[in-house]
C-alpha cells in the first residue's frame, strides 16, 4: 500500500524532468496570451504570418496533454494492463477530477454573474451551468478547465480499454479517431449546412450536449503521452515529424488532415523537449506547478483587470502582460505560503 501512494505522489508532480518543466511553463504563459492577446494579434498580421502565429499557439494545449500522458505512465509498466496499474489510472484521474470541480466552483462566481447580467433564465442559466460542468467545461471565462474535464473522459476511455486488454496500439489509432471527429464537429458547427440536413440535426443535438465537443480533444494526446514513456523515437525522428508536420499543416486548409497533422506535430516537439537533459535544479518542480496554477487562475485575473480598467472585456498587449505576470507572482507567492505552511508544522 505504501509503494502504491508513493507511486502516486509522484505521478505528475514530484519526479523532476527540466524539459518539460520548463516547456509547460512557456506553454502556460502562451495559453495566457491565447485568452487575453491573440484576438488583437491575429487581426492586425497578415495571412502567412498570422497562420504561422496560429499554429504555432495551437500547440500549447496539446503539450499539457502529452505532459499528463507522459508523466503518468513513466511510473506504470507497459502495456498498463495490470491491477496496479488500473488503480494509479484510476487514482490520478480522480485526482484530477477533484482538481477540476475545484477550479470551477472557483469560477462559478464569475458564471453567476453572466447569467445574472444577461438576464438569462433561472432555470436555464441552472441547466447551462449543469451542462457545462459536467460535459462541456463552459463557463464565463472558464474555457482553459476544459483540458482537466477532457483529461478525466480520456483516462476514463483508455482505461476502461485497457482493462479489455486492448493493444495499445488500438488505443491510440481510436483515440486518434474521437480527436479527429471532436475536431471535425468544431469545424461543422461554424459551417453554415441547410437546416432541413440530417447532419445538422445531429450538430444540433450534439450542440445541446457536448458543445462544440472539444471535450474530446485531448484523447490521442493523453494516450500519445502515455505511449511516449515507454516507446521514445529517435531525436531525428521527432524533428522531422514536428518540422515536416508544421509544415504541411501550413500548406493544408481542411481541417481532418490539419487535425491529423497537428497531432504529428505535437509528438514531434513533445519527443524533442523529452530528450532535452537540462541541469538539475529543485526549482524544475516549483516551475511546473507555477505553470500549472497560471493555467487555471490567469482568466480570474484578466477579468477583474478589465472590469477594473475598461469596464468591459477587453484584449490586448496590456491584458497580457498583466495577466501573466500577476498570475505569475500570485502563484510563486502561494507556493512560497505553502511551502512556510509546510516548515512550521
Amino acid at each position: 500500500m505504501q509503494d502504491k501512494r508513493e507511486k502516486l505522489n509522484i505521478l505528475g508532480t514530484k519526479a523532476p524532468h527540466g524539459g518539460i518543466d520548463l516547456f509547460k511553463f512557456i506553454a502556460a504563459i502562451i495559453v495566457v496570451m491565447i485568452h487575453t492577446f491573440s484576438a488583437t494579434v491575429e487581426i492586425s498580421l497578415s495571412e502567412p504570418v498570422s497562420r504561422t502565429y496560429q499554429l504555432i499557439v495551437e500547440q500549447a494545449v496539446p503539450f499539457f496533454f502529452l505532459a499528463s500522458g507522459y508523466l503518468l505512465a513513466r511510473k506504470l509498466t507497459f502495456p498498463f494492463q495490470s491491477d496496479e496499474d488500473l488503480d494509479a489510472i484510476r487514482r490520478y484521474r480522480n485526482r484530477l477530477a477533484r482538481l477540476y470541480a475545484k477550479w470551477m466552483l472557483l469560477y462559478t462566481p464569475l458564471a453567476i454573474w453572466y447569467y445574472a447580467s444577461t438576464g438569462t433564465p433561472p432555470l436555464r442559466a441552472l441547466l447551462r451551468y449543469v451542462r457545462g460542468f459536467f460535459l462541456t467545461a463552459e463557463q464565463y471565462n472558464a474555457e482553459a478547465l476544459w483540458y482537466l474535464l477532457s483529461s478525466v473522459y480520456a483516462l476514463t476511455f483508455i482505461r476502461f480499454l485497457l482493462k479489455k486488454k486492448t493493444d495499445f496500439r488500438i488505443i491510440l489509432f481510436l483515440t486518434l479517431a474521437v480527436t479527429t471527429v471532436s475536431s471535425q464537429v468544431f469545424v461543422l458547427m461554424n459551417t453554415d449546412i441547410p437546416p432541413e440536413s440530417p447532419l445538422q440535426t445531429v450538430l444540433t443535438v450534439i450542440s445541446y450536449t457536448l458543445g462544440n465537443a472539444i471535450v474530446c480533444n485531448g484523447f490521442v494526446y493523453v494516450a500519445a503521452g502515455m505511449f511516449l514513456a515507454v516507446r521514445k523515437p529517435p531525436r531525428l525522428l521527432c524533428a522531422l515529424m514536428a518540422a515536416g508536420g508544421f509544415a504541411c499543416n501550413y500548406a493544408v486548409s481542411d481541417s481532418v488532415p490539419s487535425s491529423l497533422l497537428m497531432v504529428v506535430t505535437a509528438v514531434g516537439i513533445f519527443g524533442l523537449v523529452e530528450s532535452l537533459r537540462l541541469p538539475p535544479w529543485r526549482g524544475w518542480p516549483v516551475l511546473r506547478r507555477i505553470s500549472t496554477i497560471v493555467y487555471f487562475l490567469h482568466m480570474y485575473v484578466w477579468t477583474f483587470y478589465y472590469w477594473i480598467v475598461y469596464g468591459e472585456k477587453t484584449w490586448g498587449a496590456d491584458c497580457f502582460a498583466v495577466t501573466a505576470l500577476v498570475s505569475c507572482a500570485l502563484a510563486g507567492l502561494w507556493i512560497w505560503i505553502r511551502g512556510r505552511k509546510r516548515k512550521a508544522i
